[in-house]
């Protein structure tokens, strides 16, 4: 009998091994006592589960139940499964009700409904916000609204971490919020960098500038830290939580494919690290040798921190990535700079990983993101997203960055992230905000972060090559009010499945595709044409060509008429009764355009009607933008959008 039931574990072990050598390292904690997909088994168990009914390892527990017999194979049983969604609570600004792509839905709230979505995180892990500042859109409580702060966030994220209890939560992601507060001595706070020690946040005073106890100064010398968690890292004997914000939907599908595909093997999806310093080339051995105590002494002056960021081509070096190293005072991207090998920095293709300095109120136009890209540039505004500002985050993720971190004003060298760290962290498999956390010397602060806290390229995951063709989902027309030259062709790719990026191009012309708006190096999941110097009262076609990374490609072909008159139809209304709800979620929409002589919807799941008012059924959950096109007598179109969300 004994014989047997080490013969079936055998098996059963062999089985699980086969299923998950390519997934799980001995860094990892397994198994994971989460249930990220809702479905009732732990996470890396839901394909393989023991029925044996010994106890094998002779520690008084049944097989079947016993989560040791597995540590020894599988590492730590210090698990805290960090990139549970479960542990990430999602605060949104419902108090600011812009609707920028006019889809019927605040902005703040369809992020978050997309964050949602596509994490599943659950309901309870949403919490709406009500700032007052600004009419509800502000960006920065002034120093005489502290206890507006305190009133209108602080105590709203207490009083649901106390519902949900303070230990299940490790991330705050903030989606239009305010980011900054104000201090008398300091200027301009990181609201996100406050509420990291929030509860030792009192409603009376603003306490700034203290040690990070998740600070990693030196990794892989002696102890590093490790996954973040409320057992160890606490803020003044209370629990402390890490943090991220969300500024556009690209974050999330960025951060997914990056999630999917990334993988530094011959075969799979990679790219390359950029480290830029300014004083010079150090040696290996010097960086090896020195580091983190590098002369002159550690006061994070501009030569030390420079060479603190020269390393991390050691860490890039370990970690097994090809990189580049820009050494001058001119930065990656601008004329003249030129990288160690002799080659012309001024474009960095394939860009994955980013670390250096200093684009002060700039951004040098030479990185081509790929996706799922991270970078840290240290300056004394790289994370300002204020409408006037020029950051370099802000012009990074205009051009296809994933997911970044830096200051919010002068953090002076030793309060910005340490570009470094924040790199390690990222190469060595913890999450986003793990990376941001430890790159920060200190708390209550400067540093703000851009992304989604729980993405991790670098986990030890399943390898996967992306081999299908991207899914154009969408392409619609409209003509540009009061213009009969200028024309707008909308496409959008399929996110609702597995997870994808493309670059755009775009051939038109009236007897043939004479015209081409070529790929712009920029990855997103929808793009907008605005053709110009068209010809009135002229039929058109148009070719979208969609690729992906790794090359795969797909086309959608339509065609649309311009105005005779620069007249243009005004966009037709639409209304849905439920926008959102749990598939199969069935919505009834309706229309006007008093002069239209048809219609067409496109629902966003590849099903379409030419009703005026028609009922659709969403059977599977997904993120759905339909569309509307008014056709006039003309045979000018006319389109209104409306997000569906279908949990």
């Amino acid at each position: 009998m004994q014989k047997r039931l080490l013969l079936l574990f055998s098996v059963a072990m062999a089985i699980m091994l086969f299923f998950v050598a390519d997934v799980y390292s001995a860094e990892e904690c397994y198994p994971c006592l989460a249930d990220s997909d809702n479905d009732g088994d732990v996470d890396g168990i839901d394909t393989i589960k023991f029925s044996i009914e010994g106890d094998f390892n002779d520690n008084g527990a049944v097989d079947s139940e016993d989560w040791t017999i597995f540590s020894a194979d599988f590492g730590r049983t210090d698990c805290y499964c960090n990139d549970d969604p479960k542990k990430v609570l999602v605060v949104y600004n419902g108090a600011c009700n812009v609707d920028t792509n006019e889809n019927g839905m605040s902005d703040n709230l369809e992020l978050a409904l997309y964050y949602q979505l596509k994490r599943k995180i659950p309901d309870s892990n949403l919490l709406s916000v009500f700032p007052s500042i600004s009419g509800g859109c502000g960006v920065t409580y002034s120093t005489s609204q502290y206890a507006l702060f305190y009133e209108e966030i602080v105590t709203p994220i207490k009083d649901r971490l106390a519902t949900l209890g303070e230990e299940n939560i490790l991330y705050f992601l903030f989606i239009g919020t305010p980011s900054g507060i104000s201090e008398a001595s300091y200027g301009k706070l990181s609201a996100d960098h406050m509420l990291m020690t929030i509860n030792s946040i009192v409603p009376s005073s603003m306490n700034v500038l203290s040690p990070n106890p998740y600070f990693e100064n030196s990794p892989e010398m002696g102890i590093d830290v490790g996954n973040f968690n409320h057992d160890d890292y606490k803020f003044a004997g209370e629990d402390m939580y890490l943090f991220s914000r969300l500024t556009s939907k690209w974050q999330v599908d960025g951060a997914r494919y990056g999630e999917e595909y990334i993988l530094n093997e011959d075969g799979y999806f990679s790219g390359l690290g950029y480290i830029d310093t300014r004083f010079g080339e150090y040696s290996e051995d010097y960086l090896r040798e020195n580091f983190p105590w590098f002369s002159p002494a550690q006061v994070d002056n501009y030569e030390y921190a420079d060479k603190r960021m020269a390393y991390g081509t050691v860490i890039l070096e370990d970690a097994g990535w090809d990189y580049r190293w820009e050494t001058t005072e001119k930065e990656i991207g601008e004329a003249s700079a030129i990288f160690t090998d002799g080659e012309s920095a001024e474009i960095a293709p394939d860009t994955l990983w980013y670390a250096g300095w200093y684009n002060y109120n700039k951004y040098p136009d030479g990185f081509l993101w790929l996706p799922g890209a991270i970078a840290c540039d240290l300056d004394s505004n790289s994370g300002s997203m204020i409408p006037s500002a020029t950051s370099f985050l802000k012009g990074a993720f205009e051009k296809g960055l994933t997911a970044g971190t830096g200051v919010v004003s002068e953090p002076y060298v030793f309060g910005h992230p340490k570009p470094e760290i924040f790199l390690w962290g990222m190469l060595q498999g913890f999450n986003f905000s793990e990376a941001v956390g430890m790159s920060s010397k200190v708390a209550r602060w400067k540093t703000i972060a851009y992304g989604d806290p729980i993405y991790n390229p670098n986990k030890s995951k399943r390898k996967v090559r992306d081999t299908l063709p991207p899914v154009i989902i969408q392409v619609y027309s409209d003509a540009n009010e009061n213009s009969d030259t200028v024309y707008s062709i909308t496409a959008r790719i399929d996110t609702n499945s597995e997870p994808e990026a493309v670059e755009f191009m775009i051939e038109y012309g009236h007897d043939n595709y004479g015209n081409v708006i070529e790929y712009d190096n920029v990855f997103s999941t929808e793009k907008t044409f605005t053709l110009s110097e068209l010809s009135p009262g002229t039929d058109y076609r148009y070719r979208v060509t969609v690729r992906d990374p790794v090359g795969n490609i797909s086309s959608s072909e339509g065609t649309f008429v311009t105005s005779l008159d620069g007249i243009v139809p005004p966009k037709p209304t639409i209304t849905a009764f439920n926008q959102t709800g749990y598939a199969p979620l069935s919505v009834d929409f309706s229309t006007v355009q008093e002069e239209a002589v048809e219609y067409e919807w496109d629902f966003g799941d590849e099903e379409t009607s030419t009703e005026q008012n028609p009922v659709h059924i969403f059977e599977k959950p997904g993120f759905y933008e339909v569309v509307v096109t008014a056709i006039f007598p003309d045979g000018l179109t006319s389109s209104a959008q409306i997000v569906i969300v279908a949990k």
